[in-house]
């Protein structure tokens, strides 16, 4: 009956949980598993149909941790009945201005997801290049360039021997930055912001004319990071409720 299945579904955007709303609905839990997913499934070919051609002019990257089955210190064990099980990273790129998560990956904390991230950014937004900040993780920058760098030969230097391989550069137009924290048994005790490609008119320029960040900073994604641990339980840092398989995730 559609009655149903759209009961079951506003029940689960509600945040009940699949068991909660088996009794409710009173149908079986693995049947609402399976509208779960035909409904996200749906939903998510919608998003996709609309984010195209984003003017994105700011956006934030973090990745959100969590874990798959059990944590990484357990995994000797648990590896042998799944590879997929272990710490699992949410990467999001946050646009400020919007409140709105322009893409994100779920996958291991890995330059290849980093890269797909920015793939994924590249796919929605228009050919205007945002502001991009994000916290001091070495793959970041690597991601940019894949998605958004030039490659050039270098002059080759004298007269003997092969020339230079070609290499990849950031455009003239790409502003990024990071922020630096510095931590001293887990508490983070010096924040401190480091321009990494850019000059310094044009990323002043670009901070003055945003309506939402006077500085570089992350704080509207670990801010939205933090709405998704209070709001989803099996984001939470310790909870009962984590996924058991990484497709739940």
């Amino acid at each position: 009956d559609p009655a149903v299945f759209e009961l079951a579904v506003r029940a689960l955007a509600e945040g009940n949980s699949i068991q909660g709303t088996a009794r409710i609905v009173q149908i079986d839990k693995d049947t609402v598993c399976a509208w779960l997913t035909r409904a996200a499934q749906q939903c998510r070919l919608v998003v996709l149909s609309h984010w195209r051609e984003l003017t994105v002019t700011e956006c934030q990257l973090d990745e959100l941790w969590s874990f798959v089955h059990t944590k990484d210190q357990n995994l000797p064990t648990a590896r042998q009945w799944c590879e997929t099980y272990g710490d699992a990273w949410v990467w999001v790129a946050f646009a400020p201005k919007w409140r709105l998560v322009v893409a994100f990956v779920v996958g291991p904390r890995t330059q290849a997801q980093a890269n797909l991230l920015l793939e994924r950014v590249v796919y929605v937004t228009d050919d205007h290049i945002p502001f991009f900040t994000s916290d001091q993780w070495p793959g970041y920058p690597t991601a940019l360039l894949h998605a958004y760098g030039e490659w050039y030969q270098p002059e080759r230097q004298g007269q003997r021997g092969r020339h230079p391989a070609p290499r990849c550069r950031p455009p003239p137009n790409l502003l990024y930055a990071q922020v630096v924290k510095r931590r001293e048994k887990g508490r983070v005790v010096e924040v401190t912001r480091k321009r990494v490609w850019g000059s310094a008119d044009a990323l002043q320029a670009r901070l003055a004319a945003s309506p939402t960040s006077t500085t570089i900073n992350t704080s509207f994604v670990e801010r939205d990071n933090l709405a998704w641990r209070e709001h989803n339980r099996r984001l939470v840092r310790k909870t009962t409720a984590f996924s058991k398989e990484l497709s739940w995730m």
